[in-house]
């Protein structure tokens, strides 16, 4: 009988299967933030003070009303202007109770959020 496992750590390396990092954190992207009037300003602008995990983990709990108390909340910080208000109805549309809740992020989107935008 032949062992599979690897007899050094240099034959670790041929039994790893590698991963394409930058394709799945685009892909995932892509899914959870569609294309759309107001994505790019939702990551451009809102990603200035938190990351858009606050959108994957706790977007789906918002509804209509949520949204807008949160939008109400923050204008005290940032103001109010079209960029701001198409990142606004892009997030009530795309993120709520109304969604079911996506899917969990890559490991690799966990920290360094920006780095991905």
């Amino acid at each position: 009988m032949t062992s599979t496992v690897p007899a050094s750590a240099t034959d670790v390396a041929e039994f790893t299967p590698s991963r394409d990092i930058d394709r799945e954190v685009a892909e995932y992207l892509a899914l959870v933030f569609p294309q759309g009037p107001g994505r790019d300003e939702l990551f451009h602008l809102c990603t200035n003070c938190h990351g858009i995990q606050v959108f994957i983990f706790s977007g789906q709990s918002k509804d209509e009303g949520g949204w807008r108390l949160t939008r109400r909340n923050h204008a005290a910080y940032v103001g109010e202007n079209d960029e701001l208000g198409a990142a606004w109805k892009y997030a009530t549309e795309q993120f709520g109770s109304h969604k079911p809740p996506p899917p969990p992020p890559p490991e690799e989107l966990v920290t360094g959020w920006q780095n991905y935008l």
